[in-house]
């Protein structure tokens, strides 16, 4: 999948310009730079690729900050899950308050 072919959404992203006190506000401006590979990334969980090896995975995700000069999300698809494959997302809150 191209950049260009994915959903104008998806390459929005809530920047704050580094700007005087009190003269504009955040906004969601388009990354004319994204790249649709810094978001949705391939990887293989290590035997034996239980819950508890997910859950380690999970927990490391969690646990890096996403980059706040790109668009604020990830998919991660994770191989060799009990015999198939995980699909882990990663949003920011400002892109997904309000979901339930």
């Amino acid at each position: 999948m191209t950049s260009q072919r994915s959903s104008p959404k998806l390459r929005q992203g809530p920047f704050a310009r580094h700007r005087p006190r009190g003269l504009r506000r955040p906004s969601w401006e388009i990354d004319p730079h994204f790249d649709l590979n810094a978001h949705i990334r391939h990887i293989a969980l290590p035997s034996p690729g239980d819950v508890n090896t997910l859950q380690s995975l999970v927990g490391d995700l969690m646990g890096t900050p996403l980059d706040p000069t790109k668009p604020l999300w990830q998919l991660h698809v994770v191989d060799n899950f009990n015999g198939g494959s995980a699909l882990v997302c990663r949003l920011h809150h400002c892109i997904a308050d309000g979901l339930a």
